[in-house]
């Protein structure tokens, strides 16, 4: 991937875990409400300053838990964009393949274009498309694309592409076969021996 991608991934990760950690101890520990039922204010202990307000033992005290709604992470812009960012990629990959299956000039042409698409992904697509558009055609774009490129990963893939495509095809291979047959004059087999 590339590290755009990857740093708004992670950034995305970041937020959404820092969203829920925040909202989770809220939403985990809610506080009972407690209300003096039927007691009478002079029975209750007076509050000091330095002590916490607490209930004689035997009270007929109602406490009421209110059950609180867990918070959903409000989706973040950068999740979006991620999540429109995948969209577009995986459209263009299909793109290629629908490309990599006809059989014109203006589909290779198409392919060849997105050799240097700013996308690493859509690169590496449009690399397997050219091997299934096949043909010697794309061999010499394919190198020189090689040359210019300073990913040692993508120069490798893009020099296996270029050898593939540059070896014969089976229709070739059989032509050169019956042609080396027709112009090779026949082996002479040894004379057997007389007594």
């Amino acid at each position: 991937m590339r590290p755009k991608i990857v740093i708004a991934v992670l950034l995305a990760g970041v937020v959404g875990v820092a969203i829920i950690f925040f909202l989770k101890p809220a939403a985990n520990h809610p506080q009972p409400a407690v209300t003096p039922a039927a007691q009478p204010a002079a029975t209750l202990p007076k509050p000091t300053a330095a002590a916490v307000p607490q209930l004689p033992p035997n009270t007929n005290a109602t406490v009421v838990v209110t059950p609180s709604q867990p918070k959903k992470p409000v989706p973040s812009s950068t999740d979006e964009a991620v999540d429109e960012e995948a969209a577009k990629i995986q459209e263009q990959v299909d793109r290629l393949v629908d490309l990599s299956s006809n059989d014109d000039d203006a589909s290779l042409q198409a392919i060849l274009k997105e050799l240097t698409n700013p996308n690493k992904v859509i690169r590496h697509e449009a690399i397997e498309a050219t091997i299934q558009f096949g043909g010697h055609t794309a061999v010499p774009v394919l190198q020189d694309l090689a040359a210019r490129t300073a990913d040692p990963d993508e120069k490798k893939e893009l020099l296996e592409a270029a050898e593939f495509l540059a070896l014969p095809t089976l229709s070739e291979a059989r032509a050169q076969n019956s042609n080396a047959q027709i112009t090779q004059p026949p082996v002479p087999s040894p004379a057997p021996d007389q007594p």
